[in-house]
């Protein structure tokens, strides 16, 4: 082996001991990435506009899972409220639908 072989070969081994709980990097996986990006996704629009999953959990048979997931929702829907996510969302909804959207009286 070369020098610059075995000094690589101990440097990877001082960081392997001093670090013992840093694991190697796994390879990326697409699926890994999608899913993260969906899950991001559904979270961000729950806690955007909570009240749209409390008035669907309204429309579903009651039960232990349902008055769970509502007192999970109301809470959401004040940290939303906290954080003022709900007036972002109505602004960039009203937005989008002036946009979108034709006229009622015909101009655009």
């Amino acid at each position: 082996m070369s020098v610059r072989t075995e000094a690589r070969i101990a440097n990877d081994d001082s960081r392997a001991q001093a670090w013992p709980l840093v694991r190697p990097r796994r390879k990326r996986s697409r699926l890994r990435e999608l899913s993260v990006i969906v899950y991001a996704t559904i979270l961000l629009l729950f806690l955007a506009n909570p009240h749209a999953v409390s008035e669907r959990l309204t429309d579903l048979p009651q039960g232990r899972a349902t008055e769970a997931a509502g007192l999970v929702a109301e809470a959401v829907e004040g940290v939303s409220k906290f954080l003022g996510m709900q007036e972002a969302y109505d602004a960039a909804r009203a937005a989008f639908l002036e946009e979108v959207m034709p006229k009622r009286d015909g101009r655009r």
